[in-house]
């Protein structure tokens, strides 16, 4: 055999061995926990900054599975970012352990910190974020029945979110407004925001956003007595939330078919979905989720006559409820307690709940509460024979269930009118309100309803079972087809692979032999360009120790002169003159920031301009600190200039900063400056703005007496730029120049 083919044979005994390792290794791999991995980055991070962002990441990993680690993680956040004042890191650490109080349903905790986190976010200008904060502090006051509070704060969250353009986010605040008019009994506006959100929702194809929309719409049908239309709205939903994941949203649109039953009397048929819904809430193990289907069974049951067990499951629903801070929730059950109590004839007990039930409501402005309690309120009292009492109440939920559109109110307050009216022997009223009794319950229980609603569940289950079958005939075709592809995959793959090792051990053999040629002219190569680089890289690092050496240097140098022109400013009582020095001082400190990040910089040339600008605008902030509610935003990401253009636009950005500081905000306490630099190749942009007064429209930028004017004027010459100002709205100036290319 010839020596090249012994060697190929070899060859072959090694490389198959080793592809069909790498193939198992490549195919059984699997990817670490996203929580383990930023930890494993934690350890490398060596910046204080990443390590603050790097741990609220994982606070908001395990927000919910681990809340007390999540905790710890945001705690160890925080104190970083106190110790290097980092403001967004200190914010999005009181955010994230809000979140985890307000999953913990520790709702004052949640609001206290969410709270602490928007005022940051706000003062930082982070519109996207504001947007988010506001929207969950809304919610922090919807849970507690706060609904004017929780209106508030979704509409500033909304406002940011319009003005990032963020979809989801606006869909998620339109939704939230419609459950605050929705508790406040104005449903026109309900529907009006949930129409917004449904919009939006189709828009992105979110099937589990319309699925929730369809839902809340289901909701206020029920609240109108429209059980056809809402339940033809609740199984819409289910149908497209059972094609999804979200469990929380399929438990609650289950316990809604059940309420709807409920109110067409249909108890057995309600207790069937409310114990669907139970099962899937203690699979959740969503508290919130549990009070209220306990609550809706315990209903269930009271209209099956089972009161013992009725009164059994409220309490249990109330106890979760207290827990987790549900004030219209325990309004509920303190009525749903107070009606089992009428039943079972204890009418002071009765009443007591009831009475404590409306307060609450009343205090929460929930319309559709205070109606529910009013109702049963006055037929306590008409049992009780406080009919003057009664009536009044009485009287009072039908004039609400005529605002609020909702027949079911109509039905019950009319309903304790007429009998009072009869006891009283006011026969004229008692006929009209039996009359309109018998009108409402004849709408609210007609055959056609019923009808209907029996057709949408038939065709409900006939839809899920058709669409069951055609998942599983298409899971056989795709598993024949799975197979037939597979079978014709390990045949291709066996060939491909056996050529494709022969063609490598050619190649290999071929390579070896040259590599052997060429590896001895190398080897004395590589030793000739050591030998070169060495003394090359000696020399560099010479010249670069000696360059930033001078930069610290002029850096000291100048931090003399400016200390000096501080110790001077001190002996000066004219202010003018006064502030005539601490300006040059300013300008001196512009520059020797340059000089000092040059020395600690890596690069000996050229500076990252975003990181100057925070630096230099800071410094303005402090020197006019009496101007503490002036926020100052800069931007100038990813721009890195030579000294030689960073010195004079470092000293254009401190005569404009300082001159919005001191004469644009004249009269008022906040404001805000914007510095914005930006490139195109070589082309560069500066923007620096203020909201202030505006400057006087006689000034004019090329005659102005104004040394910081004139100052600007030369140094956008020396920049061979074009100054341009707008006075619009405040005071916007434009800087364009080019850098030259000999500098890059």
């Amino acid at each position: 055999m010839p020596q090249y083919l012994k060697q190929l044979t070899r060859l072959l005994v090694i490389i198959i061995p080793l592809a069909n390792l790498w193939s198992a290794s490549h195919l059984y791999a699997q990817s670490d926990q996203k929580s383990d991995s930023l930890l494993g980055l934690l350890h490398e991070t060596i910046s204080r900054k990443e390590k603050i962002k790097i741990l609220n990441e994982i606070a908001h990993e395990l927000r919910r599975s681990h809340p007390d680690s999540a905790i710890s993680f945001a705690e160890q956040a925080l104190r970083l970012s106190i110790e290097e004042n980092d403001s967004l890191g200190m914010a999005d650490a009181y955010f994230e352990t809000g979140m985890v109080h307000r999953y913990q349903f520790h709702i004052d905790e949640a609001r206290d910190w969410l709270l602490k986190s928007y005022g940051i976010f706000l003062r930082l200008g982070y519109d996207d974020k504001v947007g988010q904060t506001a929207n969950q502090v809304g919610i922090t006051y919807g849970i507690q029945g706060a609904y004017d509070r929780a209106g508030k704060y979704f509409n500033e969250g909304l406002a940011a979110n319009l003005r990032t353009g963020d979809k989801t986010k606006q869909a998620e605040c339109y939704n939230n407004l419609g459950n605050v008019f929705k508790y406040k009994g104005d449903y026109v506006m309900s529907v009006e925001y949930y129409q917004e959100a449904l919009d939006i929702y189709k828009e992105l194809a979110d099937s589990a956003g319309i699925g929730q929309i369809y839902n809340h719409l289901g909701i206020i049908y029920d609240y109108q007595g429209n059980y056809r239309q809402s339940l033809e709205h609740y199984f819409d939903a289910l149908r497209i939330l059972e094609n999804t994941d979200d469990l929380e949203d399929i438990a609650s649109v289950t316990g809604n078919i059940g309420v709807a039953y409920y109110y067409l009397k249909d108890y057995k048929k309600a207790l069937e979905y409310a114990n669907r819904q139970l099962t899937l809430e203690e699979q959740l193990g969503d508290k919130r989720g549990l009070a209220i289907v306990l609550n809706n069974i315990g209903q269930y049951h009271e209209n099956l006559g089972n009161l013992n067990e009725a009164l059994d499951y409220n309490r249990q629903s109330l106890e979760y409820k207290k827990e987790l801070g549900l004030q219209e929730g325990i309004a509920s059950s303190y009525h749903n307690i107070g009606n089992i109590y009428s039943k079972l004839e204890r009418y002071q007990e009765a009443l007591e709940y009831h009475e404590t039930s409306l307060g609450m409501r009343e205090e929460m402005d929930h319309a559709h509460g205070i109606a529910m309690s009013l109702v049963s309120t006055a037929s306590v009292h008409r049992h009780m024979g406080n009919f003057q009492k009664s009536n009044s109440l009485a009287l009072k939920a039908f004039k609400m269930s005529e605002e609020l559109g909702s027949p079911m109110f109509r039905q019950g307050a009319s309903n304790v009118l007429a009998d009072n009216y009869s006891d009283l022997g006011r026969y004229r009223e008692a006929f009209y309100y039996q009359k309109v009794y018998q009108e409402t319950s004849d709408s609210l229980n007609s055959e056609a309803n019923i009808k209907k609603v029996t057709q949408l569940e038939m065709q409900y289950e006939f839809d899920k079972l058709q669409q069951e079958k055609e998942f599983q005939r298409q899971q056989e075709v795709l598993e024949y087809e799975g197979e037939v592809k597979r079978q014709k995959i390990l045949a291709w793959t066996f060939i491909g692979g056996f050529i494709l090792v022969i063609v490598m051990g050619l190649l290999i053999l071929r390579g070896y032999y040259q590599k052997r040629r060429a590896n001895t002219l190398l080897a004395e190569q590589k030793e000739e360009i050591q030998t070169m680089n060495d003394q090359l890289q000696d020399s560099l690092g010479e010249k670069e120790i000696l360059l930033k050496e001078i930069h610290h240097r002029v850096k000291n140098n100048l931090q003399i002169i400016s200390s000096l022109l501080s110790l001077q400013s001190r002996d000066i009582s004219d202010e003018t003159v006064k502030d005539a020095v601490k300006e040059g001082q300013s300008r001196v400190k512009s520059m020797a920031l340059i000089h000092q990040m040059l020395y600690q910089s890596e690069q000996i040339s050229r500076i990252r301009f975003g990181e100057y600008l925070d630096q230099l605008t800071s410094s303005l902030a402090s020197m006019y600190q009496s101007k503490s509610d002036i926020i100052c935003k800069t931007s100038a990401d990813g721009i890195d200039l030579d000294i030689d253009t960073a010195i004079p636009l470092g000293l254009i950005i401190n005569e404009l900063v300082s001159n919005s500081y001191k004469y644009a905000f004249a009269g008022r306490a906040s404001g805000r400056i914007t510095v914005d630099l930006q490139s195109e190749g070589d082309a560069y942009r500066l923007t620096v703005s203020d909201d202030g007064i505006g400057m006087p429209e006689e000034i004019e930028l090329e005659k102005s007496k104004s040394l910081g004017i004139r100052l600007v004027n030369i140094l956008v010459s020396q920049l061979n730029g074009r100054l341009e100002r707008d006075d619009g709205q405040g005071t916007t100036f434009y800087i364009n120049f080019n850098e030259p290319n000999n500098l890059k």
